[in-house]
């Protein structure tokens, strides 16, 4: 995925990409929309709120704030997805620093 950083933007990165044939998926930078990576969370709140009919946005967001509030098996579950996903983003982030890393060797040392 591709948003313009200067990371994945740069000729460095942009020759390994191709070398190895990676699709480059396009993503605005700053995009309001939803990332691929963001839609582990559709699971979580399709439990969460399935079967559930909502008059207005008003009254889900404020179910979906009776929910983060209240001391029920789904605040836990919510708790224990927003950890599993901070540990998945730091996981994430080590990858690809790893990885810039050692293109950058491999590159210097060609």
């Amino acid at each position: 995925m591709n948003d313009n950083a200067i990371p994945h933007s740069a000729n460095l990165t942009q020759q390994w990409l191709k070398r190895y044939g990676w699709e480059i998926l396009p993503h605005p930078a700053h995009s309001p929309d939803l990332a691929p990576s963001d839609l582990h969370l559709f699971g979580p709140l399709r439990r969460l709120l399935g079967g559930m009919a909502y008059e207005t946005e008003g009254d889900l967001v404020g179910e979906l704030k009776n929910c983060s509030s209240s001391s029920s098996s789904n605040s836990s579950a919510i708790v224990v997805v927003v950890v599993v996903v901070v540990v998945v983003v730091v996981v994430v982030v080590i990858v690809v620093v790893v990885a810039v890393v050692v293109v950058s060797y491999c590159y210097s040392n060609s």
